[in-house]
Protein backbone atom coordinates (compact mmCIF):
# COMPACT_ATOMS: atom_id res chain seq x y z
CA UNK A 1 0.00 0.00 0.00
CA UNK A 2 1.16 3.77 -0.55
CA UNK A 3 1.17 5.99 -3.25
CA UNK A 4 2.52 9.48 -3.77
CA UNK A 5 3.93 12.31 -6.54
CA UNK A 6 7.02 12.92 -8.58
CA UNK A 7 7.49 15.90 -9.62
CA UNK A 8 10.71 17.87 -11.30
CA UNK A 9 11.62 14.57 -12.75
CA UNK A 10 14.23 14.41 -15.61
CA UNK A 11 13.64 10.62 -15.86
CA UNK A 12 12.97 7.76 -13.99
CA UNK A 13 16.30 7.78 -11.90
CA UNK A 14 16.49 11.42 -11.07
CA UNK A 15 13.12 13.47 -9.42
CA UNK A 16 11.61 14.66 -5.92
CA UNK A 17 9.29 12.12 -4.42
CA UNK A 18 6.80 12.79 -1.71
CA UNK A 19 4.44 9.54 -0.71
CA UNK A 20 1.71 8.21 2.10
CA UNK A 21 2.25 4.81 4.00
CA UNK A 22 -0.88 3.20 5.36
CA UNK A 23 1.06 0.81 6.29
CA UNK A 24 4.30 2.25 8.27
CA UNK A 25 1.51 4.99 9.32
CA UNK A 26 3.70 8.04 7.64
CA UNK A 27 4.46 10.47 4.83
CA UNK A 28 7.66 10.63 3.49
CA UNK A 29 10.03 12.95 0.98
CA UNK A 30 13.21 11.77 -0.92
CA UNK A 31 15.09 13.72 -3.54
CA UNK A 32 16.13 10.71 -5.64
CA UNK A 33 19.24 11.19 -7.81
CA UNK A 34 20.87 8.42 -9.88
CA UNK A 35 17.96 6.14 -8.72
CA UNK A 36 19.01 6.30 -5.06
CA UNK A 37 16.66 7.82 -2.64
CA UNK A 38 17.60 9.98 -0.14
CA UNK A 39 15.10 10.63 3.10
CA UNK A 40 14.42 14.27 3.02
CA UNK A 41 12.14 14.10 6.04
CA UNK A 42 9.13 11.94 7.71
CA UNK A 43 5.87 12.95 9.44
CA UNK A 44 4.02 10.32 11.69
CA UNK A 45 0.72 10.32 10.53
CA UNK A 46 -2.51 8.16 10.90
CA UNK A 47 -3.57 7.37 7.87
CA UNK A 48 -6.79 5.72 6.98
CA UNK A 49 -7.38 2.89 4.34
CA UNK A 50 -10.21 2.39 2.46
CA UNK A 51 -10.77 6.23 2.29
CA UNK A 52 -9.59 8.87 -0.44
CA UNK A 53 -6.72 11.32 0.90
CA UNK A 54 -5.22 14.50 -0.58
CA UNK A 55 -1.58 14.99 -1.21
CA UNK A 56 -0.54 18.39 -2.27
CA UNK A 57 2.93 19.23 -3.22
CA UNK A 58 3.82 23.37 -4.07
CA UNK A 59 7.50 23.85 -5.57
CA UNK A 60 9.00 27.44 -6.13
CA UNK A 61 12.04 27.53 -6.35
CA UNK A 62 13.85 25.75 -3.84
CA UNK A 63 10.91 25.84 -1.66
CA UNK A 64 8.66 22.35 -1.39
CA UNK A 65 5.88 22.41 0.80
CA UNK A 66 3.35 19.39 1.03
CA UNK A 67 0.29 19.14 2.32
CA UNK A 68 -1.57 16.03 3.63
CA UNK A 69 -5.12 16.36 3.61
CA UNK A 70 -5.09 20.18 3.60
CA UNK A 71 -2.80 19.85 6.00
CA UNK A 72 0.75 21.54 6.39
CA UNK A 73 3.50 18.24 6.76
CA UNK A 74 6.49 19.56 5.24
CA UNK A 75 8.06 23.06 4.47
CA UNK A 76 11.67 22.67 3.41
CA UNK A 77 14.30 24.49 0.92
CA UNK A 78 16.38 21.98 -1.65
CA UNK A 79 17.86 22.92 -4.92
CA UNK A 80 18.49 19.58 -6.77
CA UNK A 81 16.47 19.74 -9.12
CA UNK A 82 14.98 22.76 -11.14
CA UNK A 83 12.59 21.06 -13.92
CA UNK A 84 11.49 18.34 -15.26
CA UNK A 85 8.07 16.16 -15.12
CA UNK A 86 5.70 15.15 -12.87
CA UNK A 87 4.40 11.47 -12.01
CA UNK A 88 2.62 9.68 -9.64
CA UNK A 89 4.04 6.63 -7.43
CA UNK A 90 3.43 3.64 -5.58
CA UNK A 91 4.86 1.08 -3.85
CA UNK A 92 6.38 -1.91 -4.89
CA UNK A 93 3.18 -3.95 -5.71
CA UNK A 94 0.35 -2.24 -4.01
CA UNK A 95 -3.01 -1.04 -5.05
CA UNK A 96 -3.17 2.33 -5.08
CA UNK A 97 -6.15 4.69 -7.00
CA UNK A 98 -5.56 8.11 -7.91
CA UNK A 99 -7.81 10.83 -9.13
CA UNK A 100 -8.09 14.33 -9.77
CA UNK A 101 -4.42 14.97 -10.51
CA UNK A 102 -4.03 18.40 -10.90
CA UNK A 103 -0.93 21.19 -12.55
CA UNK A 104 -0.90 24.75 -12.04
CA UNK A 105 2.08 26.75 -13.22
CA UNK A 106 2.67 29.54 -10.42
CA UNK A 107 3.28 32.80 -10.99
Amino acid sequence: MGGGLIWRAADDRNYYLTRANPLEQNIRIYRVVKGIRHLLQNFDQTIHLNQWHALHVVNRGCQIKVLYDEKPVFDLCDQTFTTGRIGLWTKSDAVTYFDDLQLNALK
